[in-house]
């Protein structure tokens, strides 16, 4: 009623899109009341496409939050799940720090309560990577340790196999013989020339002189040198091992069981590290078997996530499916991006059905093809009823929109069996009709008893009479037949009057 624009479900609204009350929502897109903003539903929401009360931020579940992407209530940071986290990412309550599962932690990446370091599992750590309870230390297991690496626990079992002796004992003769040889030595020609020479003063003259070659043989000798030795001594002693095959070696580190690269606290963890809490597989994370990275929570697998069972990037609360970029999902068993809410796909339909053979979401019922319906075979949106055909159907077997009653064919009627639009009745066949069984448009009364249009009573035949049994056109009472027109009086003879004599 009263709406101004399109696709409006509600009274006095203006814009398009709207469902609720006018005057009461601003912006675009927003069911409920209260509404600032766009595409928001519920109560009081003044962000972006938030799903509840007093939301003040975008893509928000719950109550009073004005952060990003949250389910809960009052948390202030992003992809957080549950009540009042200032920080970022965190799966619990009143939690300042980021990437917490719990309550109360002030630093970032723990498992637990009141703690203010960071990648802790317990209680009231204010150190960083340790197990237990009241630890001032870092890297510790334990309750009330002050220093560094204490409480730690390694477990080593195997068995250890004993050296095995080895002696090398004897005497063995040794001779050492020895051949040796020469070559022939070559001695080539040589000539020795002429020179002068005095004696007593008498010159002296000599002729050159040549020295044929010749070759000299070399020897050749076998000996032993220094005799044979007959008695060399050897004398070695050894042995082989001791051995030791291990079958469990867990070096002592903070937690018990992990197996991250980085040190981790808490129990079994495993991958990159560091980590907190219990089975996580990752890097930065806490809570409960986890697999990927930043998040918070129990068995969610991706990234940067809070809450239980989610999959995909940026998405807290409950069951929901993401993709693997930043989705902004948060609330319980939504899929897609850019979703609140409960049960909501990227379209924004409702995924959840009550009964049998639904298609679509919201549905209460068996059979229904569509949303929102509460009945069984009804093919549309918002029906109430069994086997209606169209939208905002009251009643059984409607063809058509925004009828009540059953069996109408055609859109706004109140009745049944009218075919038609806009008719309230039984059996009427046309449009603007009141009554029962009339045929033709704007009729009132009942049909088969007027003829005609435009006519009230009964019996009526023509065009526009009122009563019983007209005949003509405009006629107004009891069996008139002609067709109405302006009066005339007529003067039968001269007027005649008389004077008082003055």
């Amino acid at each position: 009623m009263a709406n101004t624009g399109s696709n409006n479900f509600g009274i006095g609204l203006t814009g398009d899109g709207q469902v609720g009350f006018g005057g009461l929502n601003s912006g675009s897109g927003n069911i409920g009341l209260f509404n600032s903003g766009s595409g928001n539903i519920g109560l009081f929401n003044s962000g972006t496409g938030n799903f509840g009360v007093g939301n003040s931020g975008s893509y928000n579940t719950g109550i009073g939050n004005a952060g990003g992407t949250n389910t809960g209530l009052f948390n202030a940071g992003l992809i957080n799940t549950g009540i009042g986290n200032t920080g970022s990412y965190s799966s619990g309550g009143f939690n300042a720090g980021s990437t917490n599962t719990g309550g109360f932690n002030t630093g970032d990446y723990n498992t637990g309560y009141a703690n203010a370091g960071d990648y802790n599992t317990g209680v009231a750590n204010s150190g960083d990577v340790n197990t237990g309870a009241f630890i001032s230390g870092s890297y510790s297991n334990g309750l009330f340790w002050r220093g560094d690496h204490q409480g730690l626990i390694g477990i080593s079992y195997g068995i250890t196999i004993p050296a095995v002796p080895a002696h090398i004992d004897g005497r063995i003769p040794v001779a050492i013989p020895m051949t040796m040889s020469s070559s022939d030595t070559i001695f080539h020609a040589v000539t020795i020339p002429q020179f002068p020479a005095s004696f007593l003063g008498v010159a002296l003259h000599s002729q050159p002189v040549t020295i044929p070659a010749f070759t000299i043989t070399g020897p050749a000798a076998t000996a032993i040198l220094g005799g044979p030795i007959d008695a060399l001594v050897i004398h070695t002693a050894g042995g082989i091992g001791p051995a030791r095959l291990s079958f469990i070696d867990i070096p002592a580190a903070p937690g018990f069981g992990n197996s991250t690269s980085s040190p981790s606290s808490g129990f079994f963890n495993s991958g990159m590290g560091s980590v907190s809490g219990f089975g996580n597989f990752g890097v930065n994370s806490s809570g409960w078997v986890n697999f990927g990275s930043g998040s918070s929570g129990v068995q969610n697998v991706g990234a940067l996530q809070s809450g239980l069972a989610n999959l995909g990037d940026t998405v807290s609360g409950a069951f929901n499916t993401g993709l693997t970029v930043p989705a902004h999902v948060s609330g319980i068993g939504n899929v897609g991006s850019d979703l609140a809410g409960l049960f909501r796909d990227d379209t924004g339909a409702l995924r959840f059905n009550v009964g049998l053979g639904n298609v679509g979401g919201g549905n209460v019922g068996s059979g229904n093809v569509g949303s929102f319906n509460v009945g069984s075979g009804n093919i549309g949106n918002y029906n109430v009823g069994p086997g209606n055909l169209g939208n905002y159907n009251i009643g059984l077997a409607n063809l058509g929109h925004y009828s009540v009653g059953f069996g109408n064919a055609g859109d706004f009627n109140v009745g049944f069996a009218n075919t038609g639009s806009n008719n309230f009745g039984l059996a009427n066949t046309g449009s603007n009709n009141f009554g029962i069984g009339l045929t033709g448009d704007g009729q009132v009364g009942f049909g088969g008893l007027n003829s005609g249009s435009g006519n009230i009573g009964l019996f009526n035949s023509g065009s526009g009479n009122i009563g019983l049994f007209n005949s003509g056109t405009g006629n107004f009472g009891v069996g008139n037949s002609a067709v109405t027109t302006p009066a005339s009086v007529t003067l039968a003879g001269p007027i005649r009057g008389c004077s008082t004599p003055g």
